[in-house]
């Protein structure tokens, strides 16, 4: 009987996908590269991949569906994907993806990210890492609007999405320890207006710290209501990209209700979006 080899993940163009059950079907000498499969899925795996996930070792750890997919990469597939290097001028792109795959749940979240990594750097270091961006940007793109194009490529990988946020993130994202937390939609988040969870509001503007220099840039999105909690003081939006976005619930009401009156006044004459303003 054929050894089953110990569940693994690779980085598919899907995400993180994990592989059981899988069992060695051929060996292509030509490619110098190992089929597997389970009867369903067949995957090609180079000789060096291959025989990290049949090393002995592996068969002595416990791989099941409560271990993260990331545990059961391949080691040169997490060296690359989780593990930060250097902080210079040439690492600055892969530590940057590393930090927004752990820690980025939104281009805001990204942009701090970026600008703590340049923060630390020495005054040479920063002038690199300025001077490679540039080169990289689009023409007539900022620095900053490069980066967050940079962080959604970055998390393609590992796709964000709501059933992710509502049970593994639970406590931060969703704020469910509070009993009055609303994640239904529908709900009404509060007496006094309009909004209710699933709702979509439209250019939402953040003014984010430039990462180089001084002053702020504004970042627009169209988001999405996902929960809401009086108690601790959250609301909880979402992106077409699938990004996350957590704002103080009493400001970002006094915001919407103030854009309804404007809108509601511009009605009769003619219909104008007036954004919310959030300062990050």
């Amino acid at each position: 009987m054929e050894e089953i080899i110990p569940e693994f993940a690779l980085i598919t163009q899907h995400g993180l996908k994990t592989f059981k059950n899988m069992k060695l079907l051929k060996k292509n000498d030509e490619e110098n590269s190992f089929v597997v499969g389970n009867g369903e899925i067949t995957v090609s795996l180079s000789e060096e991949t291959y025989r990290e996930v049949t090393a002995p070792e592996r068969f002595e750890k416990i791989f099941d569906e409560f271990t993260p997919a990331y545990e059961k990469l391949t080691e040169t597939q997490y060296e690359d994907f989780f593990r930060q290097r250097e902080n210079t001028a040439y690492n600055f792109r892969h530590n940057f993806g590393v930090y927004c795959r752990k820690e980025a749940s939104s281009p805001v979240d990204a942009l701090k990210i970026a600008k703590e990594l340049v923060s630390r750097m020495s005054k040479d270091e920063k002038q690199k890492t300025q001077g490679l961006l540039q080169n990289l940007a689009h023409n007539g793109e900022s620095l900053n609007q490069f980066l967050v194009r940079t962080y959604l490529d970055s998390v393609k990988e590992v796709p964000l999405n709501e059933e992710h946020i509502r049970n593994t993130k639970v406590e931060k994202f969703i704020a469910r320890p509070f009993f009055d937390t609303l994640s239904d939609k529908g709900q009404l988040v509060d007496n006094n207006s309009k909004l209710c969870i699933g709702d979509t509001i439209k250019d939402l503007v953040f003014n984010v710290e430039k990462v180089f220099g001084s002053g702020k840039e504004s970042l627009s999105e169209n988001l999405t209501v996902i929960s809401s909690s009086k108690e601790a003081n959250k609301i909880v939006l979402m992106d077409k990209d699938k990004s996350y976005y957590e704002v103080p619930r009493d400001v970002f009401l006094e915001g919407y209700n103030r854009q309804q009156e404007k809108l509601h006044k511009l009605e009769s004459r003619q219909h104008k979006s007036t954004g919310i303003e959030m300062s990050w």
